[in-house]
């Protein structure tokens, strides 16, 4: 009777999909798109996913997603910091589904060294101009998430 259950389990499981869904606070760059895999900068390092991957709930760090969607498809995007969800599917169709919800998501391809050291210099001079702590705190903010996108863009 085991056996059995093992090969119904198999057999199924070859017909299911992986599913990605990545959007950030202002856009979905898409939804529920089938992938065969993907890498992720989390806190404790780079992770892969792949179809029928244990359940998984985690934050995501500064760096680069890559998602392949087959042997020749790769696209790579930057992620400035968010939360990464893997849920197995609870019905008879076996798909797993796999959510990136990030604060900062973009195509790597639109990173502009040039245009993040512009940016850079602007807010350490609005840093240096200003006591307003709320404005310093922004500031902050801006150059860190410039200085992660020094470090990842060529």
């Amino acid at each position: 009777m085991l056996n059995k259950t093992r090969r119904i389990f198999f057999s199924t499981a070859k017909n299911s999909n992986l599913y990605l869904t990545l959007s950030s606070s202002s856009e979905s760059i898409f939804r529920s798109q089938i992938i065969k895999r993907a890498s992720f900068p989390g806190i404790e390092g780079y992770f892969t996913i792949t179809n029928n991957h244990s359940p998984l709930v985690t934050l995501l760090r500064n760096g680069i997603i890559t998602v392949e969607f087959d042997e020749k498809d790769k696209k790579q995007f930057f992620i400035s910091d968010g939360i990464f969800i893997y849920k197995k599917s609870n019905d008879n169709n076996n798909n797993n589904n796999a959510e990136v919800v990030g604060v900062e998501i973009v195509p790597l391809e639109y990173l502009d060294k040039n245009k993040t050291v512009k940016v850079l210099q602007q807010l350490c001079a609005v840093n240096d101009a200003t006591d307003d702590k709320w404005r310093k705190i922004k500031t902050l903010l801006g150059k860190e998430l410039c200085s992660s996108i020094l470090r990842i863009a060529s």
